[in-house]
């Protein structure tokens, strides 16, 4: 059973000051019509952006940018953390992003042939650096492709959150709670409940266990 293994993060674990909601939603009304990529839900994009703004890193990887929605999200909680030396990097195999001068600064984007996170970091020569605390995966979104994400991301020695996008995909959630049963100090828990196929996201722990409500179970590796 996914209850088994997945626990739902109370919404006090994600949420953020009234103010900063309004000014997320008045950054998202602002980008929308120009950057048609912003394609999240306001729950979704409120449970990134909080992750953005509380991750110690000052850096954030991306494997999926499609048309850059999320990615522009994730900049703009590093600009109002006013991390200077902070980026996102994003990476896809046919990236499609209307560029923002207001996040350019904030972006790297990277043109890939694999879909997948441990190609996509060994034909780069990329790897985490000390600063990245935080990834994004919305990538293949076949199990097999994301359990083999997921390994990549634990086995290059990451120490932080992995946000899995659309939850409600069978084989995302699958892989995930494969992983986190096998994966020797993983931990998942749904992060928001998805409402079809391409929606919700699952909050992947590599590292320091997930902090859960009080009296709440998370699922952990062995």
């Amino acid at each position: 059973m996914v209850s088994d293994l997945l626990i739902e993060i109370d919404e006090s674990e994600v949420m953020l000051p009234f103010p900063t909601v309004i000014d997320l939603y008045r950054f998202l009304r602002r980008f929308r019509p120009h950057h048609g990529g912003i394609q999240q839900s306001l729950e979704e994009a409120v449970a990134l952006y909080s992750l953005a703004l509380s991750t110690r890193g000052d850096k954030i990887f991306e494997v999926g940018t499609r048309s850059g929605g999320s990615a522009f999200i994730m900049a703009y909680a590093l600009m109002q953390k006013d991390r200077a030396r902070g980026y996102v990097q994003t990476v896809d195999i046919s990236p499609n992003v209307n560029d923002s001068d207001e996040l350019e600064p904030l972006m790297k984007y990277m043109e890939v042939t694999s879909a997948r996170f441990g190609p996509a970091l060994a034909q780069n020569e990329l790897s985490f650096e000390e600063g990245c605390r935080l990834v994004h995966l919305d990538g293949d979104h076949k199990k097999e492709s994301v359990i083999e994400d997921l390994y990549a991301i634990a086995d290059s020695g990451f120490y932080g959150q992995v946000v899995v996008h659309d939850a409600g995909n069978a084989g995302v959630l699958e892989a995930v709670m494969s992983v986190v049963g096998e994966r020797e100090g993983a931990s998942a828990a749904i992060l928001t409940q998805p409402t079809s196929e391409f929606s919700g996201q699952l909050l992947v722990q590599f590292g320091k266990a997930l902090a859960f409500p009080s009296g709440a179970e998370s699922s952990s590796g062995r």
